[in-house]
């Protein structure tokens, strides 16, 4: 079972690459827009991109008591949150905005289906594995995985960036008063393990050790812009 592991340092050299060879690749967006504002300030910057063709989003979901809301439909919540973003940016009706499952998998062997699963593998099929489509999840694995469960096929036709997954044993430093298994792993348990241990999909990962490296507050962020430095 072949994996793939980056850094966003090599993520990001990728995307310069795809640029210098005006290239567009299918990109389809999998994020829990009713959490922190990260997957906003995300879809946002996948929007602006002039080298994706965003062929999909997918609201995805938390947990109950997550802290960010009170909702059960979270995915519901999400698509919500999606659309507003978009509105505002003035590309309202641009994009497919559909929902993924409202909790997360409770076994490996079970998918969740939904319109965010059926995009997912409808999207898939379109792809081939020379010009694969880039599922980008920035939460839970749930809404892929169960696309993966439902058509097995799909899989060496997609590639999955995962923001998740806690650090692994050969150097990287967990943070202070960290959690065993990362919070994105931890929406759905089960979907991290169709991912990884029963499937052959190319995973790319971006693990908290190495997320971590790109906090800043917005405070910093302008500070740096009136000084010159962004």
């Amino acid at each position: 079972m072949k994996k793939i592991f980056i850094t966003l340092i090599s993520f990001f050299a990728c995307a310069l690459m795809v640029s210098a060879q005006s290239t567009k690749v299918k990109v389809l967006i999998d994020n829990d827009f009713c959490g922190d504002p990260d997957g906003l300030f995300a879809l946002a910057q996948q929007a602006l991109c002039p080298t994706t063709d965003i062929v999909g989003i997918v609201g995805g979901h938390l947990k109950d008591n997550a802290g960010f809301t009170t909702r059960k439909d979270q995915a519901t919540e999400s698509v919500e949150n999606a659309n507003a973003l978009l509105n505002v940016m003035g590309l309202k009706g641009k994009y497919k905005v559909v929902t993924g499952a409202e909790s997360g998998m409770t076994s490996a062997d079970k998918p969740i289906d939904s319109e965010g699963a059926r995009l997912i593998i409808a999207e898939a099929k379109k792809c081939s594995p020379d010009k694969p489509l880039f599922v980008t999840c920035g939460a839970a694995l749930t809404n892929v995985a169960s696309a993966l469960l439902i058509d097995p096929s799909i899989s060496k036709n997609i590639v999955i960036v995962w923001i998740g997954g806690q650090e692994y044993s050969f150097g990287a430093v967990p943070p202070p008063g960290y959690s065993t298994v990362e919070y994105n792993l931890n929406l759905s348990i089960p979907a991290g393990q169709v991912v990884f241990n029963k499937s052959d999909v190319r995973i790319w990962q971006i693990p908290r050790d190495v997320y971590r490296q790109c906090l800043y507050s917005t405070a910093d962020k302008a500070l740096r812009q009136v000084g010159g430095l962004s």
